[in-house]
């Protein structure tokens, strides 16, 4: 699936799923939950590897600054107020240990019909690698042992992507 996740004040208010390869329906798509969700360009948050790219690339021809995000790149370290000093291997890791932190506090708020979101977000195992930082599960491991890929918890973490935004999209 493609999922766009909306957060307002870091509470999920909107999800929208589909099952499309058309890139120009899915820019479109975004474009229309933006406006319709008052979210600023540079608070919509795109999975920038694989078919992402090309969203990206379609939206930024049309004028909108959206955030790419590379799940395989560096931490970021946008979250070390919430995070502290612990070593992440890389942004997938980071956003995803963000958004537990953020749930654990209560500072992240995801209503339990958005269950999918849930069952993404519980699944995956976290460890250390052999440099002492912490991974998430890969995702083709994850797609076994849930059935399925984790599209929604991915959006939601994606959505995180810049620790200021308030209003955002975020599409994986």
């Amino acid at each position: 699936y493609s999922v766009a996740t909306i957060t307002k004040d870091r509470c999920v208010v909107a999800q929208d799923a589909w099952q499309d390869a058309d890139l120009m329906g899915s820019a479109g798509r975004i474009i229309s939950l933006a406006i319709r969700h008052s979210v600023k360009p540079e608070n919509i948050h795109i999975d920038s590897i694989g078919v992402g790219g090309g969203v990206v690339d379609r939206l930024r021809e049309q004028g909108y600054c959206v955030d790419a995000v590379n799940f395989a790149e560096s931490a970021c370290g946008d979250w070390t107020d919430v995070l502290g000093t612990v070593s992440l291997k890389n942004r997938r890791a980071e956003l995803h240990w963000a958004a537990g932190e953020l749930i654990r506090t209560q500072a992240l708020s995801i209503p339990a019909r958005y269950s999918e979101t849930w069952r993404d977000l519980s699944a995956p195992w976290i460890k250390h690698d052999s440099a002492g930082r912490l991974y998430v599960q890969p995702k083709d491991d994850l797609k076994l042992s849930l059935g399925c890929s984790p599209d929604y918890g991915d959006s939601l973490c994606l959505s995180l992507s810049r620790s200021n935004s308030a209003s955002l999209i975020a599409w994986v």
